[in-house]
């Protein structure tokens, strides 16, 4: 197992809401149902679980995150940004669209559209969420990504690609990386730049093995750790800062499908 903490919440997060799996949209469709009326979309975290062999691999190995051993409904998340052409989404993947040539220079971080995940056969589980984070002029989202890109020295993601590629294919000796605290590279990206904003994203992880299961965690039980008080002249008593989502689940039990 992964030496992880319990919340000590009673109840699931109300703020996160479950969908009609037969209604499950778009990335790009999913990010306006969630947005309050002129919240940024820079920061949101989309969720993706996939089923093909990368992905059926990564749920199944978040298992042992889980008290009832059965795999994640999640194997990859990815940060929405809003640039100069529209909506994109930033993540350090195991397959990346346009190949590793790059992943030295960038730090494995690469920027996709929104629509890299919309085949509902191949991903059929989508989740969008709100942390609550407060960017400063000198500390944004887009400045947080540029950090963790730029400071290889410090976080190398691109050295949590490799374990897991040989996981995946059953090369070498392909023990679960989790296990030797080797987190998945996606949500190693998004807790470093959540990090940079000073949030912690995975307050349940007593290891570096970050995962999409430690932040799907986080958002469905750890809501209490987030909430913060208002001053009084805002409003009395605590606000209730905490996580918020939508998620659409088509496949519950992971499964390998072939395309």
């Amino acid at each position: 197992m992964i030496s992880c903490r319990r919340s000590s919440a009673q109840r699931k997060n109300p703020a996160l809401v479950e969908q009609r799996r037969a209604n499950r949209p778009s990335v790009a469709r999913a990010l306006p149902r969630l947005l309050r009326k002129g919240e940024p979309v820079d920061g949101t975290l989309v969720l993706i679980g996939g089923t093909d062999l990368l992905h059926f691999q990564m749920r199944v190995a978040q298992s042992h995150l889980r008290h009832d051993m059965t795999p994640s409904y999640w194997s990859h998340v990815a940060v929405a940004m809003r640039c100069d052409t529209g909506l994109e989404l930033h993540e350090v993947a195991i397959d990346p669209p346009g190949g590793f040539a790059d992943m030295p220079a960038l730090n494995g971080i690469h920027t996709v559209s929104l629509d890299r995940y919309d085949d509902r056969n191949r991903f059929p589980n989508l989740a969008v969420l709100r942390f609550p984070i407060e960017e400063s002029p000198g500390e944004t989202v887009c400045d947080a990504i540029l950090k963790v890109q730029r400071e290889r020295g410090l976080l190398d993601l691109t050295t949590l690609v490799l374990p897991w590629l040989g996981y995946a294919w059953g090369a070498g000796l392909p023990a679960n990386p989790l296990l030797s605290g080797n987190g998945i590279p996606s949500a190693a990206f998004a807790e470093a730049v959540f990090a940079a904003l000073g949030v912690e994203l995975t307050p349940g992880l007593a290891t570096k093995a970050s995962c999409p299961e430690a932040i799907w965690q986080a958002a469905r039980w750890w809501h209490q750790y987030y909430e913060k008080p208002l001053p009084p002249e805002l409003e009395e008593g605590r606000q209730v800062a905490k996580p918020r989502g939508l998620y659409w689940v088509g496949q519950r039990h992971a499964c390998l499908r072939e395309f």
